[in-house]
């Protein structure tokens, strides 16, 4: 969890970076390419570490209902989509 959680703020630091970036060469493919793929990056491993906290419920209650875990994991996962649509559109 401690790794997981090191790789997702290494990815939020780099986001003023690559924000930058964009916003010095804006529709670039390259910096929209960067800009999207640290955002995937970013979200994934935030998925990866809720992943890891809920599976065989390593961090969180026993009681903790399956419908809630799944409903948190489906909207973790809506927030890759968008950066996903755009490198793709892009590209």
């Amino acid at each position: 969890m401690i790794w997981l959680n090191i790789f997702f703020l290494l990815f939020i630091g780099l986001l003023p970076l690559s924000t930058a970036l964009l916003g010095r060469h804006d529709l670039e493919r390259v910096t929209l390419i960067a800009y999207g793929l640290n955002l995937l990056a970013a979200e994934f491993l935030l998925y990866a570490s809720f992943w890891y906290a809920t599976v065989p419920h390593h961090l969180v209650e026993a009681e903790l209902d399956a419908a809630i875990i799944r409903s948190g994991r489906r909207r973790i996962l809506l927030g890759p989509c968008l950066p996903a649509i755009a490198i793709f559109l892009r590209s």
